[in-house]
């Protein structure tokens, strides 16, 4: 791994090395451990990973170089002679994406408030993690918002989706002077671009060649990281400033000292007071009624904090107040990134809260309160009338009957610990979904868990790799009837690396779960090297079910069941292999098994965080499965089209056409969800072929037309 070639990729590589040498029993250095779990929290802070990472790499290296590390710990991806020239799978084409009525756009969603079409009625922008704008059209009152389908807020100039840069956190305000709203946006390079409304009716409208950057004296604005602005008369002077947040926490106020219409604004100075939580999302409103501006602050946790004003609205002070709450005490919580706009929702004169997450939708919490102090009803997920299926953030998927009604549903996880279901609302052979409900019984908690199991508490407690499922993902579930009883069982991977069985004590028709315990395996506890993701087969035709999963690493392992088809006892496992080298495909490989070519012999298809797909496809017998190469999935069809179309502004480079690096759309190239792919080959409508079914890092699920004819050996 030359140093020029270090990057987030090879961090995980090297994370994944270091839990496989825990799992041999291996003592970690303290040094070793605390320089991975800081490059792991810090994974997505530019400055950290640019002038920090290397060093303490290198320094990491030194540590491993002093331990004795097995044969069986590897230290590099699978090369690329492991790979076959011309496969015998043909090629893929997308027939279609699922579809329910969530509003979501998918990662990282940042919600606005205002009235796009100028007819009086308040309207939904959100921004998505890609830098697309979706519009939502509210179709019903002022007071109860009702939203029509999304699209994209296209560029007036081009017609192309409006995108400037990555992460669009939006705030609007009239900066040039003609008496409309105009637009700011962060990004995450940490500048803050600046978009003239061309509109004079009321509406919104922007071209691309109107961006610029806002400037102070000495340059372009800039907080090194995803910068979060939001535009505010800081000091009642009639001109509107600028207060942006950057990843690490920090606040910086941009005093405008430009005339009406022409900004300038002064160095950033840092507003003092603050706690510096990463990704800090800042708004002004009177939250308290007492006329003075306060802050309200969205962060990484998912919780929102009320900073109120103590000194007077035209120098403000800030101190910590506390956080928005429910009736009964209990924060408002959205999971993961709150993104949070201070709206009167339903026109009864008391602020509530639009809030978006990491995993894109868009919640509104009703003020139930008075005006001076607020209390926030249970959250109302905005629905819409239909539009891609988001499952959730780096999402591993299942389809089964959960509930024996002869229809298939989706099974997640994703980066809670919680897992999601999609019931079918449609038919057997027309699958439809409109919305999802937490499996509640089940909760991946380390005290519920691990409780005094101290071996089981070292894997759930190594931080790090809990902070990382924001960009791996983290609960994997695989529906199966464990015991033979006729009901449907949950297996669940965790980044642990354990494996939990969470028995059905309820019903076929009504699951309920009981307790979960960790799989054993080999007389000891079934752990891989973090990210387990599991699936269940009968590897050697023996009639017993046995045990599939990936890991953090990208290998695959396969424990065989020793014991009966109706109590499985697993052995010790061992690795799927290419001419005797372990594969490794990458972080996070997820998995199926099934026959991908016709020939009555199971394959194996993978994906990985990488977004890449591929086949392993078996010489050898369908009772004794053997590998000669991995073959890559061929497309066709390039669906990546239909998510990433337009322009961006890169802070290095300037315009870049997101297409820049791409084939003619009928040019076949190696299948790819751009991140995080998680293949599924089943009959997902009950026409008696099979189809594959491919999720990426947003969850959306694409449908592959059924599996090719089987090529010339």
């Amino acid at each position: 791994m030359p140093d020029s070639q270090l990057s987030i990729e090879q961090l995980w590589l090297v994370a994944g090395m270091v839990e496989e040498l825990r799992n041999h029993g291996t003592a970690i250095p303290k040094e070793a451990d605390e320089i991975v779990r800081d490059a792991l929290i810090n994974i997505n802070v530019a400055t950290y990973m640019a002038s920090q990472y290397p060093r303490k790499l290198g320094r990491l290296r030194q540590i491993l170089a002093g331990l004795e590390i097995p044969a069986t710990v590897p230290s590099a991806y699978s090369e690329e002679n492991q790979f076959v020239e011309k496969g015998r799978l043909g090629l893929f084409e997308t027939t279609g994406v699922f579809e329910d009525r969530v509003l979501g756009v998918g990662l990282k969603s940042y919600p606005y408030v205002i009235d796009v079409d100028g007819d009086g009625r308040k309207d939904l922008l959100v921004g998505d993690h890609d830098g697309f704008i979706y519009v939502f059209l509210n179709e019903n009152v002022d007071s109860n918002p009702v939203f029509g389908r999304g699209h994209r807020l296209k560029a007036v100039d081009t017609g192309e989706p409006f995108v400037v840069q990555l992460n669009p956190k939006m705030s609007f305000g009239d900066l040039t002077g003609n008496g409309v709203p105009d637009m700011v946006l962060g990004n995450h390079g940490g500048q803050v671009a600046f978009a003239p409304n061309r509109a004079a009716d009321g509406s919104l409208a922007f071209a691309m060649s109107d961006v610029s950057f806002l400037q102070t004296e000495s340059g372009p604005i800039d907080v090194d990281n995803y910068a979060y602005p939001e535009l505010v008369d800081w000091d009642n002077t009639g001109t509107l400033d600028l207060v942006v947040g950057n990843i690490v926490g920090k606040l910086f106020l941009f005093k405008n000292t430009g005339k009406q219409g022409e900004p300038l604004f002064e160095p950033g100075i840092e507003i003092p007071g603050i706690e510096t939580l990463m990704y800090p999302c800042p708004v002004f409103a009177d939250w308290n009624g007492d006329g003075r501006k306060d802050l309200i602050l969205g962060h990484r946790d998912g919780t929102i904090i009320l900073y109120a004003n103590v000194g007077d609205d035209n120098q403000p002070m800030f101190e910590r107040h506390g956080l928005a709450r429910h009736a009964d005490g209990r924060p408002v919580d959205i999971g993961l990134l709150s993104h949070q706009v201070a709206v009167d929702w339903n026109n009864n004169s008391k602020l509530d809260l639009v809030v978006g997450n990491d995993p894109g939708q868009v919640q509104v919490f009703i003020n139930v309160g008075t005006t001076q102090a607020p209390i926030f009803d249970e959250p109302h997920l905005l629905r819409d009338d239909g539009g891609e299926l988001i499952m959730g953030v780096h999402s591993v998927f299942a389809i089964s009957d959960y509930n024996n009604d002869g229809r298939g549903d989706l099974v997640v996880g994703h980066q809670a610990n919680k897992l999601r279901l999609f019931d079918n609302v449609g038919t057997k052979k027309v699958p439809a979904f409109d919305s999802f409900r937490e499996i509640d019984d089940i909760v991946l908690d380390v005290d519920k868990l691990a409780g005094d199991d101290l071996e089981a508490r070292r894997y759930w407690e190594l931080e790090g790799l809990e902070f990382n499922t924001e960009y791996l993902g983290n609960l994997a579930p695989c529906p199966v009837d464990w015991f033979n009883r006729g009901k449907l069982d949950l297996l669940v991977g965790h980044y642990s690396g354990l494996i939990y069985l969470f028995e059905n004590i309820g019903t076929r028709e009504a699951p309920r779960y009981g307790f979960g315990r960790p799989l054993q395996a080999g007389g000891r506890l079934l752990r891989v090297a973090a990210f387990s993701t599991p699936v269940v087969c009968d590897w050697n035709n023996d009639g017993r079910k046995d045990l599939v999963t990936g890991d953090l690493l990208g290998r695959l392992h396969v424990f065989l069941n020793m014991g009966t088809d109706g109590d499985p006892v697993l052995d010790g496992g061992f690795l799927v292999e290419v001419d005797d080298v372990p594969v490794m495909l990458g972080p996070r490989s997820i998995i199926d098994v099934t026959d991908l070519d016709g020939d009555g012999r199971k394959d194996v298809i993978v994906g990985n965080r990488f977004g890449g797909v591929y086949a392993l496809m078996n010489t050898g017998t369908d009772a004794d499965p053997r590998f000669a190469g991995i073959e890559r999935l061929q497309d066709k069809s390039l669906f990546w089209r239909q998510l990433y179309a337009g322009l961006q502004h890169s802070k290095h480079q300037g315009l870049i056409d997101l297409w820049n690096a791409m084939p003619a759309a009928n040019e076949p190239k190696p299948m790819s969800a751009v991140e995080t792919s998680c293949p599924r080959v089943v009959d997902y409508d009950n026409d008696g072929r099979l189809e594959l079914l491919l999720s990426q890092r947003y969850g959306r699920v694409f449908v592959y037309n059924e599996l090719p004819n089987p090529a010339s050996p």
